[in-house]
């Protein structure tokens, strides 16, 4: 990664967050100033955020759809074949 180099022989996708995160450090007297650098590169890497993020709406919308199910039968539509895919 501290190449810069990708995968594909482009720049990595993250390399602009390390680039960031890598000044920051050289520059900076405590390692805690670069607090929020260091977490924009790592969601960056491994996209934690937005995979709590996802399972978040889909667990809100599993329980609208499960709420819901009880109007079936006042509007006549059958909520159970609406698939839930991941966000």
């Amino acid at each position: 990664m501290a190449s810069g180099w990708g995968i594909t022989g482009n720049k990595g996708r993250c390399y602009d967050f390390w680039n960031d995160f890598s000044e920051c450090m050289s520059r900076c007297r405590e390692p805690k100033d670069c607090a929020l650098l260091r977490e924009d590169y790592l969601e960056c890497l491994h996209h934690s955020k937005e995979i709590a993020l996802g399972f978040l709406v889909e667990g809100f919308f599993s329980a609208t759809f499960r709420a819901l199910e009880g109007l079936d039968a006042l509007i006549g539509y059958n909520w159970e074949t609406i698939s839930l895919g991941r966000v």
